[in-house]
């Protein structure tokens, strides 16, 4: 009996499995603005900006490597900011 390798490598696993926990962040930061929100109009456009991140979430595929590394160049330094940015405000927040 022979094990049928997968059709992708190891680190084009790891980029795909990057890209979607970046698409997941940006989508809890989305919901965390839109919980926040007031605006019937900014909510709307949060909902929007929510659903083209699950779309494009869902159309990710591990052999679209081209794709992968958009999604990582587009979101990475926005996901990377937004958390620094968090801890920053933790801890100012704990003296």
């Amino acid at each position: 009996m022979t094990t049928q390798l997968p059709a992708w490598t190891h680190e084009e696993g790891l980029n795909f499995e990057c890209a979607r926990e970046l698409i997941t962040d940006l989508l809890g930061i989305v919901t965390a603005e839109r919980t926040s929100e007031i605006d019937p109009v900014k909510i709307a456009a949060l909902n929007m900006q929510s659903r083209a991140l699950f779309q494009e979430r869902s159309c990710l595929h591990v052999q679209n490597q081209d794709q992968i590394k958009m999604v990582i160049q587009k979101y990475a330094d926005t996901v990377r900011l937004h958390y620094e940015e968090h801890k920053l405000l933790i801890f100012a927040q704990s003296k």
